[in-house]
């Protein structure tokens, strides 16, 4: 049985916790819980049920997005359902990112910083700036305009 504390189960396999809303301990305290290597929780046993699909009773086919990117933070404030596009908008700087800003990287040959954002498949060019800031503001911009509340805004 999970170990409960102010809204947090404690997982199995680590020395960490997801929260969650009080009123969901008993739909969630019949599994023991862990943290797969991406991050999400879920059940162990033949059912490995992502603790947040069982929050949020998602059906088939539904996407459930953590609105602050911390996949332990299972609290139904923090959960929506949305499509794939909206959820790929909410979405973090890559790993590979050198610049620390989403939508942001060097440019050598015009030895300047540029700003980008991916709508639909496609690259949209924001330009080109002489400081790192400058581009993720560009960015921030754009996500405003373009992804609304799912956007995922660099801290500037």
């Amino acid at each position: 049985m999970p170990y409960k504390y102010m809204n947090q189960i404690l997982l199995k396999n680590k020395n960490n916790y997801t929260k969650i809303d009080n009123e969901d301990y008993q739909l969630v305290d019949k599994f023991n819980w862990y943290q797969e290597s991406d991050g999400y929780v879920r059940a162990s046993g033949r059912i490995k049920t992502p603790i947040h699909r069982l929050i949020m009773k998602a059906n088939k086919g539904e996407i459930i997005d953590h609105i602050d990117g911390n996949k332990l933070n299972n609290m139904k404030e923090n959960l929506r359902i949305c499509t794939t596009s909206q959820n790929m908008m909410n979405r973090p700087a890559p790993i590979s990112n050198t610049s620390g800003f989403k939508g942001v990287w060097w440019h050598k040959r015009a030895n300047k910083w540029t700003a980008g954002i991916e709508l639909k498949g496609k690259q949209i060019h924001l330009g080109s700036f002489d400081f790192k800031k400058e581009a993720a503001k560009a960015y921030n911009n754009a996500a405003i305009k373009y992804f609304g509340e799912f956007a995922n805004l660099n801290k500037i």
